[in-house]
């Protein structure tokens, strides 16, 4: 679950980055500031989902499939209120 959590996220990063910047938040702020704050989510969010990924399924039984969805489910929201208003902030 762990590799697996790295390298979906490794891959995505780059593409995530530009599309969230320039076309989802049409932000202007310093892309080395905003990579920074964003590579910061990145990680944190990875260490959350893994976290609820492995308590949901060692924990309560649910599947792994099951747990990552219903882990990065949970975690979008809070996900995109931090990009909006911390990372791509157009303030």
């Amino acid at each position: 679950i762990g590799w697996s959590q790295v390298a979906g996220r490794a891959a995505a990063v780059t593409v995530a980055f530009i599309v969230a910047r320039n076309l989802v938040f049409q932000s202007s702020t310093g892309w080395a500031k905003s990579l920074a704050k964003y590579l910061l989510l990145v990680a944190t969010m990875g260490l959350v989902s893994y976290s609820m990924i492995q308590f949901l399924h060692s924990r309560l039984g649910v599947s792994v499939i099951a747990a990552k969805l219903l882990a990065e489910g949970l975690l979008f929201l809070g996900n995109f209120a931090i990009q909006r208003d911390f990372i791509f902030s157009k303030r």
